[in-house]
């Protein structure tokens, strides 16, 4: 007692600084919750449909969801608020199980409760002028999809707000790994083009790996959706539940685009999400021209390439945008490849451009493409291009049963695309990866079968080498060998 009297003035004072602080991290944490998270746009729909099964199909209105052979397929139509809305009342129960997974995986990445907190507040503040960088159908498509899904996550946050800023996923990943050592490396998305006197038929192809580890759910629960909104173009896109934007896709004027992610010392705040640039891309352009104008009009905040391939010109180029630069790469010849790295002179001597080459596996899986794309020369088809997004490297250096980590499959990818655009065709691999089969979809005819044939699943999938692979990795991870 005589030391606690003594020492009483210290005690009173450690007691106010620790209440003061407390009270200065809890009034912090209200004033960004109340300045930061943007509000719902305002918007009413009225008789908004209801869930309806007829013929191996789920309606909601005109809309609609199923499963063909083994990939959810899914149909939207109407104005943006009951897009999002039917989207989110058809795909309801596969978000659950989605969403609850990405955050099981979040959690595990990040254990402490402390940091997801100041990750989460971070990212609030980060995106707090996000909506000011959105089109208002994206945002009323958000809204309708807030108001279709169940809140299963409301500890995240409002769930207008946390599907927002899923949509800007990409972006700030993108950013946060731009702020990592240039020592670290990380694997990334390859994607070709091809036509004219390079393809057997003449048709221009273009295929693409969607390398992203965001969990078992992208891949296994992979959506292939076509959108028909009241204005602009339909289009196909390859996403996952709940996703608005585009990442690999086509439109009905058979004009392809798919997103590669790129590194320069180019910075913004924030900007538009890269899916949503995407998205405008295929909702409202007609040619490659036409595409070039609107990404080069939007204001984005990370590094990125577009793959640009219009089925009628039999054309296609990569674009290169960064948050204040953009250079257009034309081929040479009748084909060109797109890793993650820059080549135009605009871009090719940025700095982080240049250590990103150096630290990564984007050289590797651009001159391994190139050299498979260039021995196609004269007979690319769909089914050579499949093996090409298949490739797991040379017998040297995958040992003819293992995977190459700097291959151009290196078995991460959650979805890989094949397009004939002179066709208007979309092939879609079922997992695991892109070792299933790939399934044809048709952007003029979305609803009904293709007469293009499957492209048969991977022999390093059918012959055990893909399960012996998988144990062989699981025995490493824990340990055991």
């Amino acid at each position: 007692m005589k030391f606690l009297k003594k020492h009483s003035k210290f005690f009173f004072r450690l007691g106010g600084s620790y209440l003061t602080l407390m009270v200065l991290v809890v009034g912090g944490y209200w004033l960004i919750e109340w300045t930061c998270l943007s509000p719902e746009p305002k918007f009413e729909e009225a008789h908004l449909p209801v869930l309806t099964e007829a013929g191996g199909r789920v309606y909601c209105g005109k809309s609609w969801l199923t499963q063909r052979d083994g990939i959810w397929q899914m149909y939207l139509e109407g104005d943006p608020f009951l897009i999002g809305y039917t989207c989110a009342r058809l795909t309801n129960g596969i978000m659950k199980s989605f969403e609850g997974d990405f955050v099981g995986m979040f959690n595990q990445k990040v254990p402490s409760l402390v940091l997801r907190k100041i990750l989460r507040e971070y990212i609030v503040v980060r995106l707090r002028h996000l909506p000011d960088f959105m089109d208002e159908e994206n945002k009323l498509e958000l809204l309708g999809l807030s108001h279709g899904y169940t809140d299963y996550h409301p500890e995240i946050g409002p769930i207008y707000n946390r599907l927002q800023d899923y949509h800007a996923a990409h972006d700030v990943s993108h950013f946060i790994l731009d702020l990592l050592p240039s020592s670290v490396s990380w694997n990334g998305c390859t994607a070709f083009a091809a036509w004219g006197a390079h393809t057997a038929n003449g048709h221009l192809l273009a295929g693409r790996n969607f390398d992203f580890e965001g969990g078992p759910d992208f891949d296994k629960d992979k959506m292939v959706i076509f959108f028909k909104p009241d204005k602009g173009y339909g289009f196909i896109s390859v996403s996952w539940p709940g996703m608005m934007g585009v990442v690999s896709g086509m439109n009905e004027k058979h004009l392809y685009v798919s997103i590669n992610a790129g590194s320069s010392q180019d910075n913004r705040n924030v900007g538009t999400p890269s899916c949503f640039v995407a998205r405008k891309v295929l909702q409202y352009a007609a040619s490659i021209d036409e595409a070039v104008s609107i990404i080069g009009q939007e204001k984005m905040f990370v590094s990125d390439s577009f793959l640009i391939a219009d089925g009628k010109s039999g054309k296609a180029v990569v674009v290169e945008k960064s948050p204040r630069r953009m250079g257009v790469r034309e081929a040479p010849g009748d084909w060109l490849v797109c890793a993650n790295h820059y080549l135009t002179p605009v871009l090719a001597q940025d700095p982080k451009n240049i250590s990103y080459m150096g630290n990564s596996s984007t050289v590797n899986r651009q001159r391994r493409m190139e050299e498979l794309v260039k021995g196609a020369a004269g007979r690319m088809d769909v089914f050579n291009a499949a093996a090409m997004l298949r490739d797991r490297g040379s017998d040297s250096e995958n040992a003819g049963g293992g995977v190459y980590p700097k291959a151009i499959n290196s078995l991460i990818a959650t979805h890989s695309v094949i397009g004939d655009m002179t066709e208007g065709i979309l092939w879609v691999s079922k997992g695991p990866h892109q070792l299933g089969e790939y399934i044809p979809f048709g952007v003029q005819h979305f609803g009904a079968q293709t007469r293009q044939p499957l492209i048969p699943a991977d022999p390093f999938l059918l012959d055990g080498r893909y399960d012996r692979y998988m144990k062989s990795s699981a025995k490493k991870e824990n340990g055991s060998i």
